[in-house]
């Protein structure tokens, strides 16, 4: 199945695959807008930390239901 940006899907039938790959890109996005290359470059884990944080937020809301 090809998922292009701005397609409603029914999030359930993904048993959250979508949410994870949603935080992941979300978490680039933001580190290519606040972190330059060079520190993008020397240290590869800011991806991981920033989308790790997403996903404790995320994660957090969903216990709260």
């Amino acid at each position: 199945i090809a998922i292009t940006p701005g397609t409603l899907i029914d999030l359930a039938t993904f048993g959250g695959l979508i949410i994870q790959v949603s935080l992941e890109e979300g978490a680039m996005q933001v580190v290519d807008q606040t972190v330059s290359t060079a520190v993008r470059d020397i240290d590869p884990e800011v991806i991981q930390l920033v989308r790790d944080t997403f996903i404790r937020i995320y994660n957090n809301l969903e216990t709260k239901k």
